[in-house]
């Protein structure tokens, strides 16, 4: 059982967007099936965790500080990826990504196990599942730190600029909005314009409730320097803040 996976995607004209590169919603996909990959390889999978916890992977906060080019038709995506050792409650993965060899991005993710039924976090101590003995790779990306969300943006009051109700096809294996479609959620509101005009530095998430079937995101963005805030809320609720960095 290896304490890290390597994986490889040439990148297919499917996978672009509009800007013939890799879209942001194809690249949360690909760094989605790694995580399924190894965390099945070491007896953690998604029916691992239900079978012997009844518990579910849960995603809590993903960053990505990029340091290349977006990968276009024909080039080839290479992903490693290792979990840090847990705390208590805290699952931590880290994907070290690059482009035909050439430095593309860092992503941290954080994750948590619940139960199933009470939606509440299981500790890690409690595992049934976790590998008994495993070596956990040593973290290569300490130094990279997630941005701080100050109570002052989440209780934002900016117009509202876009909405989305969560369709059936949006949901995931925990019957929630799944994690990458926040990510198209953050695309569509920011828009083309934003698009055309900036250059990404980095590219965050914090997922702060779970969002279910029929619900409607109300999206509004609060900019402070070169930071977009996109907040989303469910019935004035806040369930996630993304933030996008320029350069």
């Amino acid at each position: 059982m290896r304490n890290y996976i390597k994986k490889s995607f040439i990148i297919k004209e499917s996978n672009l967007d509009c800007y013939n590169k890799l879209s942001y919603f194809e690249l949360m996909k690909m760094l989605e099936e790694v995580a399924g990959l190894h965390s099945a390889s070491m007896g953690m999978s998604m029916s691992d965790l239900k079978n012997k916890d009844n518990g579910s992977w849960v995603i809590s906060k993903i960053k990505i500080d990029f340091a290349g080019e977006f990968p276009v038709s024909g080039e080839k995506l290479q992903v490693f990826s290792y979990p840090t050792k847990p705390t208590l409650i805290k699952n931590e993965r880290n994907f070290v990504l690059n482009v035909n060899g050439k430095p593309f991005a860092n992503v941290c993710s954080v994750w948590c196990i619940i139960d199933i039924d009470t939606r509440k976090s299981i500790l890690t101590t409690k595992l049934n599942s976790l590998p008994k003995n495993f070596k956990f790779h040593k973290n290569e990306l300490s130094d990279m730190k997630f941005l701080s969300v100050d109570k002052s943006i989440l209780q934002n009051t900016e117009a509202v600029l876009y909405e989305k109700q969560v369709e059936l096809s949006d949901l995931d294996i925990n019957n929630h909005l799944n994690n990458c479609v926040y990510t198209k959620i953050v695309v569509d509101a920011l828009g083309k314009e934003f698009f055309d005009n900036v250059n990404v530095k980095s590219y965050e998430v914090h997922f702060l409730k779970e969002v279910l079937l029929k619900e409607k995101i109300e999206v509004s963005i609060k900019n402070i320097e070169n930071r977009y805030f996109v907040i989303g809320k469910v019935e004035n609720e806040n369930v996630f803040v993304a933030i996008v960095e320029t350069l």
